[in-house]
């Protein structure tokens, strides 16, 4: 048995990037910064299953990652984010999100509404590569303290 990968492109376009005898894989042709889909199937000499549902990743580097409990969470966190949000969402077919404000203005604090924008533009390209929406932990209070845990819930949904 071995496993067939496929990697779809920012235009729709799905590619065969390799075809391993193990249930793990490493991509080594990916570009730094960028979003990407891929989907796996079976193949053996009787039968080839269907492929299985899109799974989404990124190639970001985040800033104190993971963020440790008590950290307070900066501007740099929230930025890098939406940076990684908008690289699936290219990877969907989607134009770039819009934001309510610029998070890099010394004069903007980091509020729970960031964190809740984040997650309804990540669901949005979820959506669009046709996956189930991402499940969040507690919902976030508005106008409340931004949690590491929420930082870090954002960033593994996008591995």
């Amino acid at each position: 048995m071995q496993y067939e990968v496929v990697r779809m492109s920012a235009e729709g376009v799905e590619q065969i990037i390799g075809t391993v005898s193990t249930p793990s894989f490493s991509d080594g042709t990916v570009a730094p910064s960028q979003g990407y889909a891929y989907r796996v199937r079976a193949v053996g000499e009787d039968a080839t299953s269907p492929y299985g549902a899109r799974d989404v990743a990124t190639t970001f580097t985040f800033t104190d990652s993971p963020p440790l409990a008590g950290l307070t969470i900066r501007r740099a966190h929230v930025a890098e984010l939406r940076d990684a949000v908008n690289a699936l969402r290219s990877a969907a077919g989607l134009p770039p999100a819009s934001w309510t404000d610029s998070i890099v203005a010394q004069s903007t604090p980091v509020r729970a509404a960031h964190i809740l924008e984040l997650r309804s533009r990540l669901t949005e390209a979820f959506t669009a590569f046709g996956l189930p929406p991402p499940a969040f932990g507690a919902p976030v209070a508005a106008g409340g303290v931004i949690r590491a845990a929420e930082v870090q819930e954002l960033r593994t949904v996008m591995r």
